[in-house]
């Protein structure tokens, strides 16, 4: 099977259209947005029954946008609200090892770390269906490594924790969100 490389026309192509790419006013928070925008639009096709359409797909690459962007450009700026105050109002504790983490910063890390690292493992429930995920942080040394943090999260959790990070970058870094 040969290979062909794309010609020189073909390159000055994506020359140009590269040139031509979209100019975010603030990367963060306008990423931010169109995930919850194709979020929406993917969970619309489900409850219409749209073939091909895969939900949980969906609201994984989401989250995992959403943990990976802010922790590799803004980590540091995120709020440091303790998770404590945070879990009245919402935010889930996935924590069922280790230590909860202190913050949201905190829950970003063990979550950006968990996933980079393919600590993840999807749980099926009774219906064969993806039911939850559980995501663990592992301390190298000794081999075999040994995990320093687990969470748990159902499929609605997930859901509703992508929804709340989104937000939370949205308020922290948009200067046009009031």
């Amino acid at each position: 099977m040969s290979v062909r490389w794309p010609s020189t026309v073909s390159l000055r192509r994506c020359a140009r259209a590269y040139s031509r790419r979209v100019v975010y006013t603030n990367l963060t928070a306008d990423f931010a947005k169109r995930t919850l925008q194709n979020l929406n639009y993917v969970q619309e096709g489900a409850l219409r029954g749209e073939a091909g359409v895969y939900e949980v797909t969906q609201l994984w690459n989401s989250l995992l946008g959403l943990i990976v962007l802010p922790h590799e450009h803004v980590i540091n700026r995120l709020p440091m609200i303790p998770m404590n105050e945070l879990s009245p109002q919402g935010w889930p504790l996935l924590t069922t090892a280790g230590d909860e983490p202190p913050s949201v910063q905190a829950l970003v890390k063990c979550l950006r770390n968990a996933v980079a690292h393919f600590n993840v493992e999807f749980n099926a429930g009774t219906d064969g269906e993806i039911a939850s995920v559980t995501m663990w942080n592992e301390k190298p040394r000794p081999i075999p490594p040994s995990r320093v943090w687990e969470g748990v999260i159902t499929i609605r959790e997930l859901e509703h924790l992508a929804r709340l990070l989104a937000n939370t970058y949205i308020l922290a870094f948009d200067s046009t969100a009031a």
